[in-house]
C-alpha cells in the first residue's frame, strides 16, 4: 500500500554547512543592500494584518519588522505598512466589511480563530480583497478556496490527520480512536479520521468529541472503549491536550493508549508530560527561515510566522508586478508569480528578493520561495498551498525534540478544497457475479418515499437532493400520488434566497421546485409518523401512505444529517437503525414491497443500515459507513450554502445517462465519485445478484 507520507532523511553535516551558509548569506545581503535609492522613494504597500495579540504581539510584531526590512534593503520600490487589529478583542463583523471595501488596503493577512477567518473571508469575497491565512481548517478551504482572493499558506487539516494516521500505521495495523474539539478546527480530524485509517489497514473503533474542557473525561472514556492501540487526539491548547494526557491515567479506566497530538498541542505548557508525541506544521528547514530566526530571535519560530512573513512578502512582490504589467488585478498578479514554482531555497531573503525585484522591473516573471519553503499553488484551480512541511515531535528532558520533518509525497492524496479531489481508494466492496439470482414475483408497479429529514437554510443541499430525485421520478413516469415526499419546504421562499420560488442544485440548473406536492412538513413528522405512513394504513393525521404491495418496487431516498446515535429526523428526533428495521421488517413480513432499494445520504449511515440486513428484497446503499462522515459537493457563494451533496450528485449524474445501469455499476460510480466516504452496500445476500439486477426497475419510463 501507499503511505501518505515521505519522511525526509536529513544529512546533518552538511545541513549544519547550509545554514552556516544561509547565515553569511542573509548577512551578506544586509551589507550590500545599502547602496541604491532612498527608503524615500518607495510606494507604500499597506496590509491590514487581524491576529491575536497578548502573548502572540511580539511574535507577530518581530515578523512584521522583518519582512519591512528585507523588503526595504530588497529596494524594490515598495514597502509594507501594516494596520494590526487583535482579532478577540475588535468587533470584527464591522471591521471585515471596512477591510473589504478599503481601497488603500492592498490585502488582508488573518485569523488564527476558524470563526474569526470565516468572518473575514465572507466580505473578501464580495470585493475580491486580497486574502492571506494560515488557517487550517478544510471547511473553510473548500467554501473560499475556489474564489480566487484566498491564499491559504499551509495545507489544510486533511494532511495533518492523514501524515498522523500514516505514522500510527508504520507502528502497527492497529484499533485507532480520535478524540477531538467540537469546533471547526477539529470537524476536519472527525471528518476524515475514519476514512484515512480504513485507507492505511487501522480500524477506527471510537469517535468522541467535547465542546468544553471539563467533558474531556468522558469524552475520552467514550473514544476509548473499545481500548484502542493509539488515540489522535485534537485540542484546542496545549491546556485541553494535559488533560486528554491524564486521561490516559484515568484509575476508574485503567486502559493506556498512546496519544499522538496534533499541532495545537505543540506549545511550552505540554513540556511537563515526558514522552508526549505530536505533529507541528513548521516551515521548510531547507529554506534556512528557522535557522536565521532563531539566531537573531533565541528562539524557534511557531506555526504561523514563516506564513505570515510570507504573506508580507507576496504582497509586495505582487503589488509590484501589478504596477508594471498595469493589471489592476493584485490576485492576477499573486497567481502569476505563483504559476512557476521554484525549486531553490532562501527566496524570502532580501538578496534573492532583489533579483526578484529586478526580474519583475525588467518585465519578466520571477520564481518565487518563500520562508515556508516551496510556494507550490495551482492558481488555474485554487488557492491553497500543496506542501506544508510537518515536524514530527516528542518532549524529552523537557524540551520538544524533532524526531523527523514530514510532508505527503508528491503526486500522493491532497488536501485541495476542489470537490474533484479524489482519494484513490482501495477498501472497495466486492461482489460474486456469479451469484444465483433471487426469484420474485412479476412486477406490477412503483412506488417511491422522499425524505429530507434536515430542513432551515444552512441544510439546502438536503432538500435539493431530495427535490432532485422527486423531478426525476416524476419524469419517470410516476404520478404524485406513487411519491411520498416529506421535508420542511423552507427554502423557496426563503428570506436568504435571492431567487423566490428557485430551487436548484446546480448553478444554472433547473428550478426543482416546480409543480412539487409536499405530502408532510418534516416539523410534523416523529418516528410514530413515519411507521404509520410506511404501514400503508391511512387515517385522518396521515391521509397519505405507502400503499406499495407485492408487486411494487419502491425506491426510498433519505437525505439528512446523521450520528453514530442514528439519522436526523428534523431538529429533535433521530431515527435508530434498530427503528428503521422494525418498519422495514414488518413490511416484508406483510409482503408490501418485492424489492426496495434505500438511499441513504446521512454521515454515519451505515450504523443504521447494519441494524436493517437481513430483510429479503432490502438494498441499502450508503453515502458513508458506520464510522464515517459524509460530504457536501457544491458551494454556492450567493446562496452561502452547500447546494448538494457529493454521493447524491454522483447517483444522480449515472442515473440521468443510463437509468438502465446495473446495481453493481451504480456503486462503482458512486464509490469512486463520493469524497472523502465510503460508500457502502448493505444486504445484497438477501437481494441478488448486483451484476444482473438494474436501476431499469425503478425508472421503467
Amino acid at each position: 500500500m501507499k503511505r501518505a507520507s515521505k519522511i525526509w532523511a536529513v544529512n546533518f553535516p552538511i545541513y549544519i554547512i547550509m545554514c552556516i551558509f544561509l547565515l553569511f548569506s542573509c548577512s551578506d545581503d544586509n551589507n550590500n543592500a545599502t547602496s541604491g535609492p532612498e527608503v524615500s522613494s518607495n510606494r507604500e504597500v499597506r496590509i491590514a494584518v487581524v491576529l491575536k495579540k497578548g502573548d502572540r504581539q511580539e511574535r507577530v510584531q518581530r515578523i512584521l519588522d522583518l519582512a519591512r526590512e528585507n523588503i526595504t534593503m530588497a529596494r524594490g520600490g515598495v514597502v509594507p505598512s501594516y494596520e494590526y487589529y487583535d482579532e478577540d478583542t475588535t468587533t470584527l463583523a464591522s471591521l471585515a466589511v471596512e477591510l473589504a471595501s478599503r481601497e488603500d488596503i492592498a490585502a488582508v493577512v488573518g485569523c488564527y480563530d476558524d470563526q474569526h477567518t470565516k468572518t473575514l473571508a465572507y466580505e473578501c469575497i464580495k470585493t475580491d480583497k486580497t486574502m492571506f491565512t494560515f488557517n487550517t481548517s478544510q471547511e473553510l478551504a473548500r467554501i473560499f478556496g475556489e474564489h480566487g482572493n484566498y491564499w491559504g499558506l499551509s495545507e489544510s487539516d486533511i494532511t495533518q490527520c492523514e501524515i498522523l494516521l500514516s505514522i500510527i500505521s508504520k507502528a502497527a495495523n492497529a484499533d485507532v480512536a480520535l478524540l477531538a474539539c467540537d469546533n471547526e478546527y477539529g470537524q476536519t480530524f472527525v471528518d476524515w479520521f475514519a476514512f484515512q485509517a480504513s485507507e492505511m489497514g487501522l480500524n477506527p473503533v471510537g469517535i468522541a468529541t467535547y465542546k468544553d474542557k471539563s467533558e474531556i473525561p468522558d469524552a475520552y472514556r467514550k473514544a476509548c472503549a473499545s481500548h484502542p492501540v493509539f488515540t489522535l487526539c485534537v485540542p484546542n491548547n496545549a491546556e485541553e491536550a494535559n488533560i486528554m494526557y491524564e486521561c490516559t491515567k484515568m484509575d476508574d479506566f485503567a486502559y493506556w493508549t498512546m496519544p499522538f497530538f496534533t499541532d495545537r498541542a505543540y506549545e511550552p505548557a505540554i513540556l511537563k508530560n515526558e514522552g508526549v508525541m505530536g505533529l507541528n506544521l513548521v516551515a521548510d528547514p531547507t529554506s534556512g527561515f528557522s535557522v536565521i530566526y532563531k539566531a537573531r530571535f533565541g528562539e524557534a519560530p511557531i506555526h504561523g510566522e514563516a506564513e505570515l512573513y510570507d504573506a508580507i512578502m507576496l504582497t509586495c512582490l505582487a503589488s509590484r508586478y501589478d504596477e508594471e504589467h498595469n493589471l489592476n488585478n493584485l490576485n492576477l498578479a499573486i497567481g502569476t508569480l505563483l504559476y512557476y514554482h521554484s525549486d531553490s531555497q532562501g527566496g524570502w531573503m532580501s538578496g534573492n528578493m532583489k533579483q526578484i525585484f529586478e526580474t519583475i522591473a525588467e518585465g519578466g516573471v520571477p520564481e518565487v520561495s518563500g520562508a515556508v519553503g516551496k510556494l507550490d499553488f495551482d492558481p488555474k484551480n485554487y488557492t491553497l498551498i500543496t506542501h506544508s512541511t510537518y515536524d514530527y515531535w516528542m518532549v524529552y528532558e523537557g524540551k520538544f525534540l524533532s524526531l523527523n520533518y514530514m510532508k505527503r509525497s508528491e503526486g500522493e492524496h491532497s488536501s485541495s478544497p476542489i470537490v474533484s479531489w479524489e482519494w484513490d481508494k482501495t477498501y472497495q466492496q466486492q461482489f460474486d457475479e456469479h451469484m444465483s439470482d433471487i426469484g420474485y414475483p412479476a412486477l406490477t408497479g412503483n412506488k417511491a418515499v422522499i425524505i429530507a429529514a434536515s430542513g432551515g437554510w444552512e441544510n439546502y443541499r438536503f432538500q435539493a437532493d431530495a427535490l432532485e430525485y422527486y423531478q426525476m421520478l416524476r419524469s419517470a413516469g410516476y404520478s404524485d400520488d406513487d411519491i411520498i415526499l416529506i421535508m420542511s419546504d423552507d427554502l423557496a421562499q426563503n428570506a436568504n434566497n435571492p431567487d423566490k420560488g428557485v430551487v436548484r442544485r446546480s448553478v444554472d440548473g433547473d428550478n426543482l421546485y416546480k409543480d412539487v406536492v409536499v405530502d408532510y412538513r418534516l416539523e410534523d413528522i416523529t418516528y410514530n409518523d413515519l411507521a404509520v405512513i410506511f404501514s400503508g394504513k391511512a387515517d385522518v393525521a396521515h391521509p397519505e401512505v405507502l400503499d406499495s404491495g407485492t408487486g411494487d418496487n419502491v425506491l426510498f431516498f433519505w437525505s439528512s444529517h446523521g450520528t453514530q446515535a442514528g439519522l436526523a429526523l428534523g431538529n429533535i428526533y433521530n431515527v435508530s437503525g434498530k427503528q428503521m428495521a422494525r418498519i422495514l421488517q414488518k413490511m416484508s413480513n406483510e409482503q408490501r414491497f418485492r424489492k426496495m432499494m434505500w438511499i441513504v445520504e446521512a454521515c454515519y449511515a451505515g450504523g443504521v443500515a447494519k441494524e436493517c440486513e437481513g430483510i429479503p428484497g432490502l438494498l441499502v446503499m450508503t453515502a458513508a459507513n458506520a464510522n464515517e462522515s459524509s460530504k457536501a459537493d457544491l458551494w454556492y457563494a450567493p446562496y452561502g450554502v452547500y447546494i448538494t451533496n457529493r454521493f447524491t450528485s454522483s447517483i444522480i449524474s449515472r442515473l440521468k445517462s443510463d437509468p438502465a445501469t446495473s446495481l453493481r455499476d451504480l456503486y462503482n460510480v458512486a464509490f469512486t465519485g463520493t469524497l472523502g466516504s465510503h460508500v457502502t452496500i448493505y444486504n445484497a445476500d438477501n437481494y441478488g445478484n448486483l451484476y444482473q439486477n438494474t436501476m431499469r426497475e425503478f425508472f421503467r419510463n
